[in-house]
């Protein structure tokens, strides 16, 4: 077959070996699972998730949310700091499955707490050194404003505290990747100590493909949101993060 126009070619098979291997890192880990969907975006392969048992997703925008959910998906996160601009498509929504915001600061949550028409889980996007956006790990009086600013509203549950460590991408090696996830992961545990005053057992949710593929210590990390590891690609395998045999 002869090729025009650019194409993407994926082999499932290497694709849902790569969704089992993660799956049982999860499992290995007592992690709950929450993978991004930003990477294929697809109804089709977002029903390879609902065949091993995953029931949680992550998207970055409402209307991705909107679309998955076309699919019969009733736990979303919107890992995407949230957009008062979008409250309607919010409301629909949070009316329909069980929906996750992500804030970052006490005027969006002000916002919620007047338009909400129903209940979503919160959790507070926190910056752990990638220094792309949310609340920076060690700004104590930030973030406890922003926790008691959610924990009184009530539509709004704080459930948790989550990050993207996406430095990971420009590690110049596995150990750096590896030095990364742990002073990350230190970090958001020393956000959830900072918060505890707030509200105890808060989850810690991280989210990148590289420290996600390649740590075996999540001691102290609830919840895993990668979602590059479907297919993996160059990068990846520049990284050392996978084989070339993984990528789909």
């Amino acid at each position: 077959m002869i090729f025009t126009k650019p194409t993407m070619l994926l082999s499932p098979e290497t694709a849902k070996k790569n969704l089992q291997n993660m799956c049982q890192k999860v499992k290995k880990h007592n992690l709950l699972f929450r993978p991004h969907f930003k990477t294929h975006q697809s109804g089709m392969i977002g029903a390879w998730y609902s065949e091993l048992g995953i029931d949680k997703i992550t998207v970055s925008s409402v209307d991705m949310a909107e679309y998955f959910m076309r699919f019969g998906w009733e736990d979303i996160l919107i890992a995407f700091p949230v957009n008062i601009n979008e409250i309607d498509v919010i409301n629909k929504l949070a009316q329909q499955i069980k929906l996750s915001l992500t804030v970052l600061n006490i005027e969006s949550v002000d916002y919620l707490a007047k338009h909400l028409n129903h209940e979503v889980d919160v959790y507070i996007k926190i910056d752990a050194g990638y220094k792309r956006t949310g609340v920076v790990w060690d700004n104590q009086m930030e973030l406890q404003s922003i926790a008691h600013a959610v924990k009184g509203k009530k539509k709004l549950n704080l459930i948790g505290i989550l990050c993207h460590s996406g430095q990971t991408y420009k590690a110049n090696s596995v150990s750096e990747i590896i030095d990364i996830h742990v002073e990350s992961k230190n970090r958001m545990k020393k956000v959830r100590e900072t918060l505890s005053s707030v509200k105890e057992d808060l989850l810690i949710s991280i989210g990148d493909t590289p420290s996600c593929s390649l740590a075996d210590n999540f001691e102290g990390v609830d919840e895993i949101r990668p979602g590059n590891f479907i297919f993996y690609d160059l990068q990846q395998y520049k990284l050392g993060v996978c084989n070339l045999s993984d990528i789909a």
